[in-house]
């Protein structure tokens, strides 16, 4: 009765805090999803596609630059720290694809990567205006890279757990509770630490028992040091994934339809069934789907053959509900993603200013 009583009385005091306003949770940009979900700590998400579906521009606006940017123009107590795995690409240049994306916000550039580097027959596109606002850039990135830290390069599990382990004994301590109980015990019970793997499929391999683990078996060794990081530590983990089948597939095609599934998780090991919250990217366009949530998709395909459209659907919610989708802009030179009205509230030349880059909100 009375470990039922404390254990009540800790659900009680999270309630009063909410009450207050002052529970320890930052919400998503996006207004939609944010009726559902948001970022707090103990909530491990994943987030799914196919190649090339924007997963990893969907991370970075969702999950990095608009909480961080939430906090620099919120008066709060919360703090954030995120670990940033970076799989497949270094860090130079994903601080170059941010840096088109602030630019983009905030003067007006519509560049790419390889604008941006003089890639190829695109040197020497930087005026000096434009190479003026990129040193403008550079206080912002700096000072954001003091809570961001991207980690380059591929590795194995162990080794991502490892780093978990440094970085939590350095924010907190562990304590024995009894003598078969430990609990950890952050120093600021304010911050907020993002684990951001991206994406899983490019682990690194590892032995166990000198035999080395297959695919299957390293990304559930993987989902299973995220739910100690989530569960024990309190971290928020984030991971990227591949579907592990082609939706695209004719069967499938006919005897179903061809937005994401909770099965497409299937064959990532118990990363799905592990995580809190499963979302998943989509892009109607690319598998020749024209109608798709009420929207005419063609509309959203400009001049040039360039498809400034993404939905994202939510397949597992543990603390609310799911399988709702959002209609989203996208514009891939960048990597900007913005929220759109309902296929309902859009009118012809609503389609015509999304495909030029209208809805452009200033956050950052």
């Amino acid at each position: 009765y009375q470990k039922y009583m404390s254990n009540f009385d800790g659900l009680l005091n999270e309630v009063k805090r909410g009450i207050e306003g002052r529970s320890k949770w930052i919400p998503l940009y996006h207004t939609k999803l944010s009726q559902h979900i948001g970022i707090g700590k103990r909530i491990y998400t994943v987030i799914g596609g196919s190649s090339g579906v924007s997963k990893t521009s969907f991370l970075d606006w969702t999950y990095i630059l608009c909480p961080y940017n939430w906090i620099l123009n919120n008066e709060t107590d919360i703090k954030i720290k995120i670990i940033y795995r970076s799989m497949e690409r270094s860090k130079i240049y994903k601080l170059a694809k941010w840096t088109c994306l602030k630019l983009y916000i905030k003067y007006g550039f519509l560049i790419d990567v390889p604008t941006l580097l003089g890639w190829g027959n695109k040197k020497n596109n930087v005026s000096q205006e434009l190479y003026d606002n990129i040193i403008e850039c550079k206080e912002y990135f700096d000072k954001m890279l003091d809570v961001v830290e991207i980690i380059d390069g591929p590795v194995n599990p162990t080794g991502i757990y490892n780093k978990i382990t440094e970085t939590a004994l350095q924010d907190g301590k562990i304590i024995d509770i009894s003598k078969y109980e430990k609990r950890y015990i952050p120093n600021d019970p304010n911050l907020i630490t993002l684990h951001i793997t991206d994406h899983i499929g490019k682990l690194k391999g590892e032995r166990r028992e000198n035999t080395f683990l297959t695919d299957k078996g390293l990304l559930d060794k993987h989902s299973e040091y995220m739910t100690i990081a989530r569960d024990f530590y309190g971290w928020t983990p984030i991971d990227v994934c591949q579907f592990n089948r082609g939706i695209e597939s004719t069967y499938r095609a006919v005897k179903t339809d061809l937005t994401p599934q909770p099965s497409d998780f299937k064959g990532t090991g118990n990363v799905y069934e592990n995580c809190d919250i499963a979302l998943a990217l989509f892009n109607p366009y690319k598998l020749k789907i024209m109608d798709h949530m009420g929207y005419k998709i063609e509309k959203f395909v400009d001049s040039r053959g360039y498809n400034r459209f993404r939905s994202v659907i939510c397949l597992k919610n543990s603390y609310g509900i799911d399988d709702f989708r959002v209609g989203l802009q996208f514009i891939g030179e960048n990597g900007y993603i913005m929220e759109l009205p309902t296929a309902k509230e859009l009118k012809d030349s609503d389609y015509e200013d999304i495909v030029k880059g209208g809805q452009t909100k200033l956050i950052f």
